[in-house]
């Protein structure tokens, strides 16, 4: 099967294909906007502690997720220029709108043509993405319960080292004396 390329001439107006990543703001699926959760210890004690899935390095919780979406959306595109080259395996040509470059497999003479494209490439880039991140996420992060004991441990070690330090700071000051 061989597709037709698309011939379109200088100030004719085309769709073009595009897609792009957005940041949307959605409620935290750990603590659903609480920003702080409960953990049971294994003696069915209950400990809160700090959304760490929302709240990111130093930051606080902030009970909400940015999760980045694709969108599709066909762009009106008037051309400005063509560029053409032969070339062994035949012909490429390549249109220009305001000084950028656009493949002409993603320019369409409707708008559902493109808006088709787009839905297409937007989950094309969609799915790539998932399986890298798949192939990444293997034993990377560390599970809920691990983090909360190692919080746990850090904390009755702080406790440790201030109660360390507050003995010292009472024999400096009967010292001092």
């Amino acid at each position: 099967m061989t597709t037709k390329i698309k011939q379109y001439k200088v100030g004719g107006e085309v769709w073009y294909a595009h897609y792009d990543k957005i940041g949307v703001k959605k409620p935290c699926p750990v603590c659903y906007g609480e920003k702080e959760v409960t953990l049971i210890l294994g003696n069915k004690e209950q400990v809160k502690i700090p959304c760490d899935y929302c709240g990111k390095g130093w930051d606080e919780p902030r009970g909400y997720v940015t999760v980045y979406e694709y969108v599709a959306k066909a762009q009106h595109l008037i051309i400005t220029g063509i560029e053409s080259k032969q070339g062994s395996i035949g012909e490429e040509i390549r249109y220009y709108s305001g000084g950028r470059y656009f493949p002409s497999e993603d320019l369409f003479d409707t708008e559902t043509e493109a808006q088709a494209r787009c839905t297409e490439k937007a989950q094309e880039a969609e799915r790539e993405e998932w399986a890298t991140a798949e192939r990444l996420k293997k034993n990377h992060y560390k599970s809920y319960a691990w983090n909360a004991g190692y919080h746990l441990r850090e904390a009755n070690d702080c406790r440790k080292q201030a109660e360390y330090h507050e003995k010292k700071a009472r024999l400096c000051k009967e010292r001092a004396k």
